[in-house]
């Protein structure tokens, strides 16, 4: 939540906000293993965005990584 006035916790591939009993399964990139979205909006992304299943599971550090190394290979 921007305001913080709801609490989330993430451990592991859970995300939990206790306050309105809440519990998402969230999806681990597919590069490097951390959490990234939950499972529901991966599934909305890849429905309504028609992106692939793995853009929408690729965390923003390792999407960055790719291009940095696309523009690398560039020169």
């Amino acid at each position: 939540c921007p305001t913080g006035c709801i609490k989330i916790v993430d451990a592991g591939l859970v995300r939990e906000m206790p306050a309105i009993h809440a519990r998402h399964d969230l999806v681990p990139c597919r590069v490097c293993g951390a959490p990234t979205v939950t499972k529901a909006h991966a599934a909305w992304l890849v429905a309504k965005t028609k992106i692939s299943e793995a853009d929408a599971t690729t965390c923003d550090r390792c999407k960055a990584k790719g291009v940095a190394q696309m523009v690398l290979r560039t020169f």
